[in-house]
């Protein structure tokens, strides 16, 4: 080339460059150079980002563009022209960089390298020519490299510039693609212009869908405002925001939290064009903050006690009822171990159990005594639970204790309910039969006796219903202490129910010895009571069987020893009596009697007698008494003696009674014409039935259903009754006063009430009982007595009837003291209704 063709040359390089840019320029440029210079390589090459190597841009050889290579600099010619400048080599390159393998493997023999700078002034790149053989025209190829140095630094820059933008934009490309969040962006009116695709996964919505709403569109009204609220200084400060807590709600209606991080987005003028970020969806992780807050308000707002321990036994955490339970604050417990809790109740097996538990079931849970930090013992209910890691490895306890003092204490309170009778304290029908079972147990197998008291108080159930139940419960709660003072350790008292008491004595030896108890017995128990200023004299009835005399089994003692009871009560009271096979067959028939008389009434087997009751100088009938009778088809005729307390102890006087009193005044209202103005029919009615029924409901009722007066009635009560003064008894006795019905105190002077009752009460008329008129002719006393009551009646202006009227002897008497009525045998006794209408037609 000739120094006269250079602007040929730069026109002809213009030509094949000037339109070309970026990769076609490198390539049109080599192969140009490399074509008009006839050089064999020619190349552009960029350094690496560590300024260690080349990385080839583009490479002409021998007429060609080949693959693009990466070389190191260190000891090659490169290596000079970046660090130093152009450089030039006419020839024998490789003997100057022998080290350099491609000069080698490329036979290059001359080169010419000028460095390429970028727009901060660095070397960054290099321009090379290289041939096989020597360069002579040196000067021609640098005037080529003065002319495109410029064009490559700028195009290289550019390339580089380009390629790290489209790196990026790939690097983010990949990110989005990778990334499960939400990538957004919101103009300056905060409406989305973008989303990235993951939004229908996390909110339900496809990306065109959520082009031009707002983030606040998708909240709920409250939540809007309240992010609106906060997010308003960010906005207006145009500032970047992180880690912004908000609530979405999904297409579907569901609640999605969100975090939200943005930075805002400035135009070239540097105008605020919106909001470019990221949600991410941490609904998942707001749950579990949730579940953790749950848990760890359930761990201090739980009764139960929690400990967790480490693998080293180490306390690391406590609830707020550990401490209530224990009084160890957290401060006191943490880095201790559990023992601080040993109360020393428990031996090394409890623990070797424990462990065992643990190692077998990977649970232990049972009841242990601790120790609080007050140095108090109590109980607790204590479950251990091992905590292991995702590995399966131990990495400590979970202890959860509840203090159960109160439970245990209840539990005793139960148990003592079960076995002990409540009033009295002492054992009940339960613990007695169990404590009567391990006994008779005992006794077969070692040959023993054990005796069986049966105690019931004389007089009980008419103190009982006079003065009232609450005087009963302690005149009860005091016999049971005198009993329960009459025992051996050995010996269990019981109460079986009411006045009823029973006593199991093992091992005691004699006959004589077991005299000698129950006479103690019988002297403690009829000794005065003194309550609410009362005195009040009981006495008791015993029952007694030995095994195995008198039985073997439970149920066989038990019916004996009730049997002998029943023979002592019969015996008049304050008495024992040993059981006798006559006795089994009395009280076989007294259980029979009660199956009988529950349902006489149901089959109509029971009947009224009438007796007449007399005026005592005309002799003229002017009342009867109503009796019932029975006549059972399996025990016959059964006197009202045998079955009326029998009735009394069963409940059955209610219904009885009231059929009496129905059945009185259905007959009576039938003959009532046939008799005078002043005739009246007197009714029995038992104490039990005033405590217990609305008698004065039970009167009118009946009368009206039968439409006879109530002045033709007269309830006959007794004077237990009276004694204890009871304000809805004497009420409902004033009632029927009121009404028209009469009430007569019947067996006067055989009851236990003072003289002064009688005045309190709505009295009319007072029944003298037989036992002071069949001695009224041989007895002062007793005539004496009947005077006193005939003259205290007539002063209170009561009527007085005499019973048991057999001679007319006490006729004569009777009127001389003047006495109005009379009834007895002498008149006649008491016959069927059919009878007594003929007799009062005669």
């Amino acid at each position: 080339m000739k120094q006269t063709d250079i602007p040929l040359y730069v026109k002809d390089l213009s030509e094949a460059t000037s339109s070309k840019i970026g990769q076609d320029y490198f390539d049109a440029l080599v192969t140009f150079l490399g074509s008009v210079l006839k050089k064999k390589y020619v190349l552009i090459g960029e350094l690496t980002n560590d300024s260690t190597a080349i990385r080839t841009r583009s490479v002409f050889s021998s007429g060609n563009i080949i693959e693009n290579v990466t070389y190191e600099l260190e000891d090659t010619p490169c290596e000079s022209v970046v660090t130093k400048n152009a450089c030039v080599f006419r020839e024998g390159i490789q003997n100057l960089y022998p080290r350099d393998s491609m000069l080698q493997e490329m036979e290059v023999d001359s080169y010419v390298g000028a460095p390429l700078f970028n727009s901060e002034g660095d070397a960054f790149g290099l321009i090379v020519i290289l041939d096989t053989k020597p360069i002579s025209d040196e000067s021609f190829i640098q005037v080529y490299f003065d002319l495109v140095v410029g064009r490559i630094s700028a195009e290289l820059e550019r390339a580089t510039a380009m390629e790290r933008l489209q790196e990026q934009e790939e690097r983010f490309r990949d990110l989005v693609y990778c990334s499960s969040d939400l990538i957004w962006e919101i103009n300056e009116e905060f409406k989305y212009t973008y989303s990235t695709s993951t939004v229908d996964g996390i909110l339900g919505y496809a990306p065109q869908e959520l082009i031009g709403k707002t983030p606040f569109d998708i909240m709920p009204e409250k939540e809007a405002e309240r992010v609106m609220e906060a997010f308003a200084p960010i906005a207006e400060a145009k500032e970047a925001f992180s880690g912004l807590e908000n609530i979405n709600i999904h297409k579907n209606d569901s609640v999605i939290y969100i975090e939200s991080s943005g930075v805002p987005i400035f135009d070239a003028n540097n105008q605020f064009r919106g909001y470019r970020g990221v949600d991410r969806d941490i609904t998942e992780r707001k749950k579990k903050e949730i579940d953790l807050k749950l848990a760890a308000t359930v761990l201090n707002t739980a009764s139960e006690a929690v400990m967790v321990t480490d693998v080293s036994n180490k306390i690391i955490k406590v609830n707020e009822a550990f401490t209530h339970i224990t009084g160890y604050s957290p401060e006191d417990a943490l880095g201790q171990t559990p023992s601080i809790l040993k109360s020393g109740h428990h031996g090394s097996d409890f623990y070797i159990e424990m462990r065992r538990g643990l190692r077998e079931c990977d649970r232990w849970e049972g009841e242990i005594w601790n120790r609080k930090k007050s140095g108090e013992v109590y109980p607790e209910w204590l479950t251990i639970s091992p905590m292991t890691g995702p590995q399966g490895e131990p990495q400590g306890y979970v202890c959860l204790f509840s203090d159960i003092t109160k439970r245990k204490q209840a539990e005793e309170q139960i148990q003592y309910q079960a076995n002990y009778d409540a009033l009295t304290g002492l054992a009940n029908r339960h613990l007695l039969l169990e404590r009567f079972s391990t006994a008779l147990d005992y006794a077969s197998r070692a040959g023993d006796k054990v005796s069986l008291f049966f105690i019931d108080l004389d007089r009980f159930k008419q103190v009982n219903d006079s003065l009232g139940h609450s005087f009963g419960d302690r005149l009860i709660a005091e016999a049971a202490k005198r009993l329960h003072g009459c025992i051996r350790k050995t010996d269990t008292a019981a109460r079986l129910g009411g006045d009823e008491f029973a006593i199991v004595c093992s091992g005691m030896p004699g006959v004589a010895n077991i005299d000698s108890a129950l006479t103690k017995i019988l002297k403690v128990m009829s000794e005065p009571y003194y309550i609410d200023r009362q005195k009040i004299v009981l006495s008791a009835s015993i029952g007694v069987t030995i095994f195995p005399n008198d039985g073997v089994s439970i149920e066989e003692l038990t019916r004996n020893a009730d049997s002998a009871m029943y023979k002592a009560k019969e015996k008049g009271g304050n008495t024992y009596q040993f059981f006798t096979e006559e006795m089994h067959a009395e009280s076989l028939r007294r259980h029979i009697m009660e199956g009988y008389l529950r349902s006489a009434l149901e089959n109509q087997e029971f009947v009224l007698n009438y007796q007449p009751i007399v005026e005592t100088v005309s002799k003229k009938i002017v009342g009867c008494e109503a009796l019932i009778r029975w006549h059972s088809p399996e025990l016959g005729l059964v006197n009202p003696v045998d079955f009326i307390p029998l009735a009394e102890e069963t409940g059955l006087i209610i219904p009885i009674g009231e059929w009496v009193l129905q059945e009185a005044c259905k007959q009576t209202a039938l003959f009532i014409k046939q008799v005078p103005d002043n005739f009246f029919i007197s009714v029995n009615v038992s104490s039990y039935q005033f405590r217990n029924v609305d008698m004065c409901a039970v009167v009118k009722k009946t009368l009206s259903q039968v439409s006879l007066s109530p002045s033709v009635l007269a309830l006959e009560i007794t004077e237990s009754l009276m004694m204890n003064e009871d304000v809805a008894v004497r009420e409902q006795l004033q009632e029927l006063r009121n009404y028209g019905v009469s009430i007569s105190i019947d067996d006067f002077g055989t009851g236990y009430s003072s003289l002064s009752y009688l005045h309190k009460y709505p009295l009319s008329t007072l029944k003298i009982d037989k036992e002071f008129i069949q001695e009224l002719a041989t007895n002062e006393s007793k005539s004496l007595l009947v005077d006193a009551i005939i003259s205290m009646s007539k002063s209170l202006g009561l009527k007085v009837i005499a019973e048991g009227i057999e001679e007319e002897a006490q006729v004569e008497i009777l009127r001389d003291k003047g006495c109005e009525y009379l009834q007895g045998y002498l008149f006649s006794r008491p016959i069927e209704l059919t009878e007594f209408k003929a007799l009062l037609k005669a």
